[in-house]
């Protein structure tokens, strides 16, 4: 039991770090490869076997963390729930504070690793081998991730609808962590490749990651129920990690309309209203998240300027100004001015 605890408390912090080395865009300073406890060893993946351990049930009573998380999210709170839509219906979200799947925490470290492998092969900035071999690697590293999802059990795959009595946001996290992982994957293929006598084999390749990239941002939308409030915004996942995947999918799609959408040339208002989406979520979140008041800043002056490429973009129903947070000071809002002097047209 004791080694249980230690691993859970080693991996939590791995996966701590691998998210903060994705969401600022540091390398990872943790290799999965030194850890003398191996994650394919790790004892999650034997549940039901003799040798399982003690589960988390052992160490945190549900039913305290039920009550504990339903005080909470009924405390002094009269909001009506309007969120609509979504792979997830909103009405499944009334189970939060349920037992996590046994499975989830397991599944998600494979997925820190796979993102540790990414940044080793894709953004060490050391490479120096042929275009060939950055689509060999890409094409391994999408079978690793392809092979990750055929293995999820029906407990955490989103397109399942069997009834389970977990926590409905472990298939959301796990979801969106997989479509985030594609973007950070397929994202060197988004920006235009030029080179002398590529062949068409390897266009197309190109072209089929940058599509995946966009595609994988869409995902990320359609996964997340329609009309949010800031109530029920912040009942879905850590305002950090969704702050995180907002923001990462509105920069693929707004990078996308700047190249003038020519991986979905005839798609553009279905691009748009997913931004209009994430638009809406972040605007939901700048009241409490001095974060997510800059990223809403930043996101709505690049709309209005990737705007003027386009006869009618359809974006006037974004609201061109959004509630600070209490905390925003001169100082912040000067530090936002100094980066948007300098952000490229």
């Amino acid at each position: 039991m004791e080694r249980e605890r230690r691993a859970r408390t080693w991996y939590s912090l791995y996966a701590l770090e691998v998210l903060l080395a994705e969401i600022t865009g540091r390398p990872k300073s943790i290799n999965s490869s030194d850890v003398t406890l191996s994650i394919d060893d790790f004892m999650f993946s034997k549940v039901g076997t003799a040798s399982a351990p003690v589960q988390i049930d052992s160490f945190v009573s549900t039913i305290d963390s039920r009550r504990l998380w339903l005080d909470f999210l009924g405390a002094d709170r009269e909001a009506m729930q309007s969120m609509t839509g979504g792979v997830v219906p909103w009405r499944n979200f009334q189970s939060i504070g349920q037992s996590m799947p046994p499975a989830q925490f397991s599944y998600h470290l494979k997925l820190c690793t796979l993102s540790e492998k990414i940044a080793q092969s894709l953004y060490t900035g050391f490479q120096r081998q042929p275009w060939s071999e950055t689509q060999d690697m890409i094409g391994e590293l999408q079978g690793e991730l392809r092979n990750w999802s055929q293995d999820l059990p029906d407990e955490l795959n989103i397109q399942t609808q069997a009834a389970s009595n977990t926590d409905p946001r472990a298939k959301l996290e796990v979801a969106m962590y997989q479509h985030s992982l594609e973007m950070i994957l397929y994202r060197p293929m988004l920006c235009e490749v030029k080179i002398e006598n590529q062949s068409e084999r390897s266009k197309e390749f190109n072209r089929n990651c940058a599509r995946a990239c966009v595609h994988a941002a869409m995902s990320m939308f359609a996964l997340m129920p329609d009309s949010p409030t800031a109530h029920e915004v912040y009942q879905l996942l850590p305002w950090w990690s969704l702050l995180h995947y907002v923001s990462q999918s509105c920069v693929v799609i707004i990078l996308e309309l700047c190249l003038d959408a020519q991986h979905f040339p005839h798609e553009i208002p279905q691009l748009v209203s997913y931004l209009r989406k994430g638009m809406a979520y972040l605007w939901c979140m700048t009241e409490g998240s001095g974060s997510a008041y800059k990223a809403w800043r930043i996101f709505r002056k690049l709309l209005t300027d990737v705007a003027l490429k386009f006869d009618d973009l359809g974006i006037a129903d974004i609201p061109e100004e959004a509630i600070p947070p209490p905390t925003w000071k001169k100082s912040d809002e000067d530090s936002l001015m100094e980066v948007s002097t300098v952000m490229p047209r």
